[in-house]
C-alpha cells in the first residue's frame, strides 16, 4: 500500500505537488476508492463504465496512463477523451451517458501541481464529487486501500477529441436556442483569447470554427511549463496582455480562461474585467427568459446585483456556498 499524504483531499478536487505530495503511484489506490464510490450509487452487481481526460502538464501523462490502467484492472470501462478541458469532460459524462467521469488536472494551479477531479452519474442527477458529496469516503477509502475489487478487465475505447467537441459545441448551441451550423447565427464580434498555454485553447479552437467575426489568439500552444504566465486569470498580473490587446486591437470581447477550462474571466471593450457579479446577472436575466419564475443559484461572493436582477425578472434568488461541486 502506498502512502498517501491526507492534505491533498481538497473541497473540490484531490490536488498536490507532483511527485511529492500526489504522483502515478498513489493514482491507482485513488481510483479504486471511486469505483467503491460508484458502486454504491446502484443496486445490484453490474458493469461500470467512465470517461477519463487529462491536461498538458508535465506529469499528467504518467498519471493518466495509470488511472486508465488501474480502471481497466478493476473492471471498469474507458473511454479515453484525450487532452481536453474539464467541462468537456462534464459534459462527456453525459453525452456518452457513462458512470462517472475523472479529469487529471490542477486547474490554476503551478507547474508544479497536478490533480485529478471526479464527477459521478446518480439517481440525483450528475453530480461533481467534493467535500460533504463522496469526497470524504475517497480519503478514507484510498488512504486505507480499501476500494473496489474487480475479477475481470474492463474495455478501453479511444475517441477522436475533435468529435467530443463538436458535440459539446452544437450542445452548447441549442442550449442557447441556436441553430447548429457550419456557422452559428451571431453578431460578428472581434474577439481576443488568451488560453494561457492551457486546455480552453483546444474547446475554443472547435467553437471559433462556428462563430463568425475576428478572432485573435494568444498562447494558444499547449505547455505544461505555463510560458506566457500562470494559467489563473483572477490574478490581475495574468490578464495584463489580453487587457493591452483587447485595446489595440480595438476588439469587443476578450476571454481569459483557466487552466483547466472551467472559469472565463471577460474583458470589456475598454480592456477592463467585467465583475462576475456582472455576468451572473446577465446569465441569470436570459434564463429567465425562457424558465419564469425558476430558482437562480449564485453563491456568497456575488450577493446584491444578481439578487436585485433576479428578483427584478421574476425569478427567485437562491444563497449557496462557494465552489459548483458544493450546490446540491
Amino acid at each position: 500500500m502506498t502512502q498517501i499524504p491526507e492534505g491533498i483531499f481538497k473541497a473540490y478536487d484531490i490536488r498536490g505537488t507532483y511527485p511529492d505530495q500526489l504522483n502515478e503511484e498513489m493514482v491507482p489506490q485513488i481510483v479504486r476508492a471511486f469505483i467503491k464510490l460508484l458502486k454504491r450509487d446502484f443496486k445490484g452487481m453490474r458493469s461500470l463504465k467512465v470517461v477519463v481526460g487529462r491536461d498538458m502538464r508535465l506529469s499528467s501523462p504518467a498519471i493518466h496512463k495509470e488511472a486508465v490502467n488501474a480502471f481497466l484492472e478493476s473492471g471498469v470501462d474507458v473511454i479515453d477523451l484525450g487532452l481536453v478541458d474539464t467541462p468537456s469532460v462534464y459534459f462527456a459524462t453525459t453525452h456518452y451517458k457513462v458512470d462517472g467521469g475523472m479529469q487529471i488536472t490542477a486547474s490554476h494551479n503551478p507547474q508544479e501541481y497536478n490533480g485529478l477531479k471526479f464527477v459521478r452519474t446518480t439517481d440525483r442527477g450528475f453530480i461533481k464529487v467534493g467535500k460533504g458529496i463522496g469526497m470524504e469516503e475517497i480519503k478514507e477509502w484510498a488512504m486505507n486501500d480499501s476500494g473496489s475489487e474487480f475479477f475481470s478487465k474492463g474495455e478501453l475505447t479511444v475517441i477522436k477529441t475533435e468529435e467530443l467537441l463538436e458535440a459539446e459545441v452544437k450542445a452548447s448551441a441549442e442550449l442557447a436556442d441556436l441553430e447548429f451550423k457550419e456557422t452559428l447565427d451571431l453578431k460578428p464580434f472581434k474577439i481576443v483569447a488568451d488560453a494561457a498555454n492551457a486546455m480552453a485553447a483546444v474547446y475554443m479552437n472547435v467553437l471559433f470554427t462556428h462563430i463568425p467575426g475576428e478572432i485573435a489568439r494568444m498562447n494558444f500552444e499547449l505547455d505544461g511549463t505555463f510560458p506566457s504566465h500562470p494559467a489563473d486569470p483572477l490574478i490581475p498580473e495574468n490578464i495584463v496582455d489580453i487587457q493591452k490587446r483587447v485595446k489595440e486591437e480595438k476588439a469587443d470581447v476578450g476571454l481569459a480562461p483557466d487552466g483547466d477550462g472551467d472559469r472565463l474571466m471577460i474583458i470589456d471593450e475598454k480592456g477592463e474585467m467585467v465583475k462576475p457579479a456582472v455576468i451572473t446577472a446577465l446569465v441569470a436575466k436570459e434564463i429567465l427568459k425562457k424558465y419564469k419564475g425558476e430558482k437562480i443559484l449564485f453563491d456568497i461572493r456575488y450577493i446584491y446585483t444578481p439578487k436585485k436582477i433576479v428578483e427584478e425578472n421574476g425569478g427567485e434568488p437562491i444563497l449557496t456556498r462557494v465552489g459548483h461541486a458544493l450546490i446540491s
